[in-house]
């Protein structure tokens, strides 16, 4: 015989398919009995007068858990907290839209230049053939501002990861900033030469 029963959940509306050779069950799923199995047993152990967590006597007389089970739960939130003021300081020294510092080198090379007038160019590339002075100071600004954002951005998490000695993190904001900073170095003596061919013209 078959038969349609509802799930014995107080919270729960679905119904499932027993037979006559089924074993028996009173849930339509895991979910289900696991989560009227654990309501009843903390209703349980309040009614003992035990810790929900640990299921040692509560000293914490009408609480839910015990004075060490409270500490615990008060270190992970603050933990959580700390971990969330970490990524808000590193989001807030970048004016928008900011970069996460779990952005890669690459990615916070595109999106530095995006940020910039112009096409993909290399700053070499855009300053080579202009000719009139603020244009040329007003490119060769914008690229040193993305050049300092992105160190900021770097320097923060390098920061932040040895203060939590996060050594993979570490080595990782490290090579970070090697990449950054190899890139500007290598194009920087094409900047002071277009500035000082501007300057030497005007």
């Amino acid at each position: 015989m078959i038969e349609r029963i509802k799930c014995k959940a107080n919270d729960c509306e679905e119904t499932f398919v027993v037979f006559d050779d089924s074993p028996e069950r009173d849930y339509c799923s895991d979910r289900c009995r696991f989560r009227i199995n654990k309501r009843n047993e903390s209703a349980l152990l309040s009614s003992q007068g035990k810790c929900r967590k640990c299921k040692n006597e509560n000293d914490r007389e009408g609480k839910t858990y015990c004075s060490t089970c409270q500490e615990y739960f008060r270190k992970r939130y603050l933990e959580s907290k700390s971990q969330k003021a970490d990524s808000e300081q590193i989001q807030s020294i970048t004016d928008p839209p900011s970069i996460p510092i779990s952005t890669s080198i690459s990615n916070i090379q595109l999106q530095t230049s995006k940020s910039s007038k112009g096409s993909g160019k290399s700053i070499g590339q855009k300053i080579r053939h202009i000719k009139n002075k603020n244009s040329l100071h007003n490119i060769v600004n914008e690229w040193y501002k993305d050049w300092e954002k992105s160190n900021r951005i770097t320097l923060t998490s390098l920061d932040i990861a040895i203060t939590k000695k996060d050594w993979e993190k570490v080595k990782r904001a490290s090579e970070q900033l090697r990449t950054i900073n190899q890139k500007k170095f290598e194009a920087l003596p094409n900047v002071l030469a277009a500035l000082l061919k501007n300057t030497t013209d005007g």
